[in-house]
């Protein structure tokens, strides 16, 4: 059994695989937020002692001689406590590499990619099996990264996420109100100071994203691939307005511990 966690900006998702890579039982919980003390220093976010309770009770639960720990987290402050906590256990930390299995990273310096943008490739070069891709991975940021077939990294994008952009909105206006609601979202033009902004919001987004893939489609084939917190709803959106999209894009909830699956899988083959 393996224990895979995933350590985002804002929360945190732990997932419980098989040996083959199968998902069993996945959960996430919030980071806690920022505070300052009484000197006003920002304490770090970090995992609750809640959260951690409920990793390790069911990490017992499953726990074997071959259970291990898998982790990503684009947080060092998380990963060193979560490091801390499970010392009985054989623990894999994923890290940003140059080139795996085939995919190669576009950056000169790879450590400065987040994690989870390169797990997202890693599991989408294993699922789409050499085809070229853009693949969104839709959080607190929205990124765009494009691979060809070839396995290489041509770049991409990093976007402010949807509820980034709305925050930001109205942190900087005093008469703009509204709240996200992946409800009511809709490409359509807003009748509402509620529905212009979260509206706008999601046009923008779909926006970047259907004119990346069609300029790349249009020199090759390539499958749009969504992931993330917000990614269900752009892949809801962008299926729903771009006809040419219904049958070359596709959500995938778990694409992210897909690729750390991967990488640990490797890993574990070298030592």
């Amino acid at each position: 059994m393996i224990l895979l966690i995933d350590v985002g900006n804002s929360n945190i998702k732990w997932a419980f695989a098989s040996q083959e890579g199968s998902i069993l039982r996945r959960y996430h919980a919030p980071l806690i937020p920022e505070a300052c003390d009484e000197t006003g220093k920002v304490l770090r976010k970090l995992v609750s002692k809640v959260t951690l309770e409920q990793i390790t009770t069911g990490l017992h639960q499953i726990s074997t001689e071959d259970t291990s720990i898998a982790l990503s987290s684009v947080r060092r402050d998380v990963a060193v406590q979560l490091l801390h906590s499970f010392p009985d256990h054989h623990f894999y930390e994923a890290k940003t590499l140059k080139e795996f299995n085939g995919l190669t990273n576009s950056y000169s310096e790879p450590m400065l990619m987040g994690i989870d943008r390169w797990l997202a490739m890693v599991g989408a070069r294993q699922l789409t099996q050499g085809q070229s891709f853009l693949v969104v991975d839709s959080g607190t940021a929205t990124t765009l990264d494009h691979v060809n077939e070839k396995g290489l990294h041509t770049g991409g994008y990093i976007i402010p996420g949807l509820n980034t952009q709305i925050s930001s909105l109205l942190q900087s206006t005093d008469q703009v109100k509204a709240v996200f609601d992946d409800n009511i979202m809709s490409n359509k033009l807003g009748q509402s100071t509620q529905e212009c902004v979260v509206n706008g919001v999601l046009a923008q987004t779909l926006s970047v994203i259907e004119s990346t893939h069609r300029a790349l489609n249009a020199s090759m084939p390539t499958k749009l691939l969504l992931t993330g917190g917000a990614g269900r709803v752009l892949f809801n959106q962008l299926t729903k307005y771009f006809s040419a999209l219904k049958s070359n894009c596709e959500y995938i909830d778990e694409l992210v511990f897909y690729g750390l699956f991967i990488m640990q899988q490797e890993d574990l083959k070298k030592n």
